[in-house]
Formats: structure tokens, C-alpha cells, sequence
């Protein structure tokens, strides 16, 4: 006869399958939190295919109207994120904020350097560059003339919404649950890679531009190791999508 598993042994077992020195397991954390995402994707496609079906009127057809809508999806994806994120800090009892986004009186500093210094004073000086080698030339300007200031608004809304969103999306709760699993470094390269594959879609897209962006993403969670939040990151996301 095999002998009898005390209670107490079995407990511990079980214990230590989910939980380690610093709470449950960054495994099963991540798997709540993808189950919890999971679960809301699979309701928002039942909500459009509802929709669809009810004849819901389509989505705006002017260019300006699609812009508004689309920097209205990249607040909704941040929000829902947020959400999960708070969500999971109730949990794991933390505070949101170390998951990168902190209110703090830094991260308004942090914001602006990284929107100026990392994202758009660099691309602007090497565009004045390459306009001082005749390498480009901007065109007529003068038809747009009227409506510059209203498309250049509406941007930086919408990069605004998008920095957010993409760096809170992998270095935000992602990184921050990864890294306590296998370490930060590793986490970091993961999250690179997920970063620049989540970019091949893109239209007009090259190799060199992937390269980039992969590499944007580890510049990005260095300033995360630094700083210990994604401010300046997300200030230079948007500063240099703007930018472009």
C-alpha cells in the first residue's frame, strides 16, 4: 500500500502550484487577466454581429468623421485596459499605479520630456535635415492652408490616444506580471517582439520600420526600468507618431 499523503503535505502542494513568496503565481495572473480580455472580445463581437444584423446605420464616411471615431476606439481599448488592470490590482492587492501608469507629480514632467526630447524635436531636426539635403520636399501646402490647424489638432488627439494605449497594452500590466515570472530583461525582449510583429500589418510597413519599432520598444522599457512608470514612454510614442 502507498502511504497516506498527510493533509498538511497535500495543502502545501497545492499551495505551491499557485502561489509563490510574492502572492499568486505570474502565470495564473496573466491567465486571468487574458481569460478576462477573452471574455470581453468574444461580447464585442457578439455586440456588432447584433448590430449588424438590427441594420445599424455604417460608420461615418468622411475622412475627419473616421479619424474622430477611430481616436474614440483607441480611448475605449486604453479605458478597457485600465479597467482590467484595476481589476487585477484588487486581486493581487496593489495599487494600480505599479503597473506602470502612476499618478505622481513626476509623470507630467516625465510626459513632456519624452514627448519633445525622445519623440518629436528628434524626428522634426532629422527632417530639417534631409529638407536641407533636398533629400524631400513637403509640396503646395496652400490648398490645405485652412485646415492644418484643425487635422494637426485632431492628431494629436488621436497619437495622444494611441501612446496610451500601446504602451499601457504591453508595458503596462503585461510587462510589469511577465517580468515577476521570468524577470524583467527577458519580459522586455518578449514584449519587443510582440511590439514589432504587432506592426508587419501595418500598410507600406518595410523591414527597416519593424526594425525600428522593435527597437523603440526596448528604448521604451528602459525608461520603464528608470523610471519605474511608461510617462516618458508614452509621451514619446505620441510625440513621435505625431511627428510623422
Amino acid at each position: 500500500m502507498e502511504p497516506e499523503i498527510p493533509p498538511s503535505a497535500a495543502s502545501h502542494k497545492l499551495s505551491y502550484i499557485f502561489y509563490n513568496d510574492r502572492g499568486l503565481r505570474a502565470g495564473w495572473r496573466l491567465l486571468i487577466y487574458f481569460g478576462m480580455i477573452f471574455v470581453l472580445v468574444l461580447g464585442a463581437q457578439l455586440l456588432v454581429k447584433r448590430l449588424s444584423s438590427g441594420h445599424a446605420k455604417g460608420a461615418p464616411t468622411s475622412d475627419f468623421a473616421r479619424s474622430v471615431f477611430m481616436a474614440i476606439g483607441e480611448l475605449v481599448l486604453f479605458l478597457v485596459l485600465l479597467f482590467l488592470a484595476w481589476v487585477m490590482s484588487k486581486i493581487e492587492r496593489r495599487s494600480v499605479g505599479v503597473y506602470g501608469l502612476p499618478l505622481q507629480k513626476s509623470a507630467l514632467s516625465g510626459f513632456i520630456r519624452g514627448y519633445f526630447l525622445w519623440g518629436f524635436l528628434p524626428l522634426a531636426l532629422l527632417l530639417s535635415i534631409l529638407r536641407g539635403f533636398h533629400v524631400f520636399y513637403f509640396g503646395d501646402l496652400s490648398p490645405l492652408r485652412s485646415q492644418i490647424l484643425g487635422w494637426g489638432v485632431l492628431w494629436f488627439l488621436f497619437f495622444l490616444l494611441v501612446g496610451f494605449f500601446e504602451e499601457y497594452s504591453l508595458r503596462g500590466y503585461l510587462l510589469y506580471t511577465l517580468a515577476d515570472g521570468i524577470g524583467f530583461w527577458p519580459a522586455a525582449i518578449i514584449q519587443a517582439v510582440l511590439f514589432a510583429r504587432g506592426h508587419m500589418g501595418n500598410g507600406g510597413e518595410t523591414r527597416v520600420g519593424i526594425i525600428a519599432t522593435g527597437i523603440f520598444a526596448l528604448f521604451a522599457a528602459v525608461t520603464l526600468w528608470r523610471t519605474g512608470n511608461v510617462w516618458l514612454a508614452v509621451g514619446a510614442h505620441a510625440g513621435l507618431d505625431w511627428g510623422e
